[in-house]
């Protein structure tokens, strides 16, 4: 997945065509990790973040692909955050 995000051509070259990938502009990442994305807005107007996961599920993952871009010498910013609403 990760060389994959790194080869997508999706940023636009001298032409205006989408043909440049993030190695080749040179760019960085901003990764931020959103274990908390689930919620149940089923009922009410508060959504419940009861069957989100736990943030010591996605911590490891999240270094991994942080391990990975970097070894690709791509510049992350990284952003992880324990707070959990619920």
């Amino acid at each position: 997945m990760i060389r994959k995000m790194c080869a997508l051509r999706v940023f636009k070259d001298e032409n205006g065509k989408t043909n440049l990938s993030l190695q080749d502009i040179g760019g960085s990442v901003l990764l931020i990790s959103q274990f908390t994305l689930y919620a149940d807005c089923k009922s009410g107007n508060r959504p419940g973040f009861s069957k989100a996961g736990k943030p010591d599920m996605a911590e490891k993952p999240f270094d991994y692909i942080v391990r990975k871009f970097s070894r690709k010498r791509i510049i992350i910013y990284r952003v992880f955050s324990k707070l959990i609403l619920r």
